[in-house]
């Protein structure tokens, strides 16, 4: 079962700015981790809500997204990162409907 993993988020930093992309060279690092798949970075463009990033990435199964919960470079980066630059976020975490889950 393919899982996809998003999260909409703010940054402390203004738009366009070094720090910005600063962060996001740190994120590309993520896709170092086997597990992750399809990593992107992208702007939220829509005014229904108050995002204005997101992150996107793939895993395998379930089992390959806690895996890469566990790693310790996901860790270091929520630990060293995320917390420090980020003001607010929203998780969301996706699987396909089963043919059996739509009968």
């Amino acid at each position: 079962m393919m899982i996809q993993h998003i999260v909409l988020f703010n940054l402390k930093h203004r738009e366009n700015s070094l720090e910005e992309q600063e962060f996001f060279h740190r994120v590309q690092k993520l896709s170092l981790i086997p597990e992750v798949h399809n990593l992107k970075h992208l702007r939220q463009l829509s005014q229904k809500n108050p995002f204005k990033y997101a992150l996107s990435m793939t895993f395998e199964s379930l089992k390959f997204y806690q895996c890469y919960l566990k790693d310790v470079r996901h860790k270091s980066f929520v630990e060293n990162y995320w917390l420090a630059e980020v003001t607010e976020f929203m998780e969301v975490d996706l699987a396909p409907f089963s043919n059996e889950s739509l009968v």
